[in-house]
């Protein structure tokens, strides 16, 4: 029984610090196509999906992240909320905003987390004007076409509810080609897949950070609405993408639910 105690505390020791140490700072890069009949023949459209950044300082997985963004240029950047944690000293991630480089720009939505615990405006005017100057288009509500009649539609982060479906969705036409909607957290996926989007890019849970075998993710932070698993989702047949997150939050560890971002191809 000695021995078998010994055993298992060694093993749970081994697993904590697999879980603080090495997984967290291991970046999953994930690349897939998806088939639409929206576009023509040959033609295709690129997006690198990232999300729930939260930067707390530049370590290993975010020089990771920089290596791999240097060597990418898709058609458009989006990233999904939760960007910065550490709000003294916002340049000090300039480097990794600046390695972002596609066709059509970089676009993200704002998420819980941006917020802050008291919603203080005077937070997010220091995010956004920080993530305009490196850049980013914030999209709150809004839509915006970019390329080929492609429209992205920014809804506002559903977790602390400032999300509008009717502002998002407002300047949406028949025109467009295609329709792809950012929103932090899949907790109104279910309104969204009544718009008919061609497809819905979300993160907020980060896989729960800690998946057990057998039983799944720990935590999810999830307050309302909709069952959905990390990576690709099809809902009345459209596609629904639930990031794993790139940072951490509550606790620095990861088990079994990488770090990642993710590049998807949308073609004939």
């Amino acid at each position: 029984m000695v021995i078998a105690g010994l055993i298992i505390s060694v093993v749970i020791v081994l697993i904590l610090l697999y879980s603080i140490f090495i997984e967290p700072h291991n970046l999953e890069v994930n690349e897939f196509s998806l088939r639409t009949s929206r576009l023509a023949e040959e033609e295709s459209f690129t997006i690198l999906h990232l999300s729930d950044l939260h930067l707390r300082e530049f370590g290993r997985r975010e020089q990771r992240l920089v290596d791999y963004l240097d060597g990418v240029t898709p058609d458009v950047i989006i990233i999904t909320g939760d960007f910065i944690e550490d709000f003294s000293a916002l340049y000090k991630f300039e480097k990794i905003f600046r390695s972002m480089k596609s066709k059509f720009g970089v676009f993200g939505v704002l998420g819980n987390n941006d917020y802050g615990l008291s919603a203080n405006g005077a937070r997010v005017k220091t995010l956004e004007a920080f993530l305009k100057d490196m850049n980013i288009t914030i999209l709150r509500n809004q839509s915006i076409i970019i390329g080929n009649q492609i429209r992205l539609v920014g809804v506002d982060d559903p977790h602390r509810g400032y999300d509008n479906m009717v502002k998002a969705f407002r300047e949406v036409a028949k025109s467009d080609k295609l329709r792809i909607v950012l929103t932090h957290s899949p907790e109104t996926v279910d309104f969204l897949l009544s718009r008919q989007p061609d497809l819905i890019l979300t993160g907020h849970t980060h896989g729960g950070q800690v998946a057990l075998p057998i039983f799944g993710p720990v935590f999810l932070n999830i307050k309302k609405g909709f069952k959905i698993n990390a990576g690709l989702n099809y809902f009345n047949n459209i596609p629904v993408y639930l990031s794993k997150g790139i940072g951490t939050t509550l606790f620095p560890i990861r088990f079994n639910c990488r770090p990642e971002l993710t590049l998807i191809t949308l073609e004939h």
